[in-house]
């Protein structure tokens, strides 16, 4: 169950009664999808390394996992599965990579706190977004070295720092994270839930039939993971369009109008 909506104060006479508010709740159901890999080594190559090779597999999962977490977090494509990105169906507003820059961010997220929305937000960015930032006067023509990103933080809000917010379908249809194209995403992550569904499942399978007759062994990490996007029914949210986040935001940066190159 999820709360829709607020309760409303009046102003009410000494003995007057007060009429009475319903909390409405709509039901989101999380739909987890199972997510899994499987790394397969020959038992000579176990045998022939000089360090621990299994140790070293795992330590690949782990990292192929963290990968798999920030693409379906952070990317806007509109994965044929039930774990997309809320950056899928956000609104998209191009910003000018020009010297007011800062301000036209900070103005994008003031205007989600208009719309009703507590908390703090991230903005997450490309390294190389990040850097151009961090060399641009946060106010132009003011003295001091105050700049957009200074200290770990955009325009004084935390940040997240991932290329995949720059990531897309090709034409082909694969992912690709194109070539001079940058977005920054704000979101206020209270708003997603990522979970984890039962129990993560790590095997090693060194004695079957099948893998013995190849002289490997097989190691698998099996879970299941949903990612549910909670803004969409809250503050001007349609329920009819359940990809319609409300608490997340695309910025598209664009070059500024004097010139052709971000």
């Amino acid at each position: 169950p999820y709360s829709t909506n607020d309760v409303e104060f009046t102003v009410a006479g000494e003995v007057e009664k007060v009429g009475e508010q319903a909390l409405n709740f709509a039901k989101i159901s999380a739909t987890p999808n199972a997510v899994a890999a499987n790394v397969a080594v020959s038992h000579r190559a176990i045998n022939n390394a000089s360090f621990d090779l299994l140790g070293f597999i795992s330590y690949k999962l782990t990292k192929g996992l963290a990968i798999f977490r920030a693409l379906h977090a952070y990317s806007h494509i509109d994965f044929q599965n039930d774990l997309k990105s809320p950056f899928a169906g956000a609104d998209v507003v191009e910003i000018a990579l020009d010297e007011n820059v800062g301000k036209n961010i900070a103005i994008e997220i003031a205007k989600m706190y208009d719309l009703g929305f507590e908390g703090v937000p991230y903005v997450t960015m490309s390294k190389v977004t990040e850097t151009t930032l961090a060399y641009t006067k946060a106010i132009p023509g003011t003295a001091g070295d105050r700049t957009v990103v200074q200290d770990g933080k955009c325009v004084g809000y935390p940040m997240t720092i991932s290329g995949h917010i720059n990531g897309h379908l090709n034409a082909g249809g694969q992912y690709e994270r194109e070539a001079g194209v940058h977005y920054i995403g704000i979101g206020h992550y209270r708003y997603l839930a990522f979970e984890q569904h039962g129990e993560v499942r790590l095997t090693v399978d060194s004695q079957s039939a099948a893998v013995s007759a190849r002289n490997s062994t097989v190691v698998t990490l099996n879970m299941e993971l949903s990612l549910t996007e909670l803004s969409k029914l809250v503050n001007g949210g349609d329920n009819n369009n359940p990809h319609k986040p409300q608490a997340f935001k695309l910025l598209k940066v664009v070059a500024p109008a004097s010139s052709s190159e971000i």
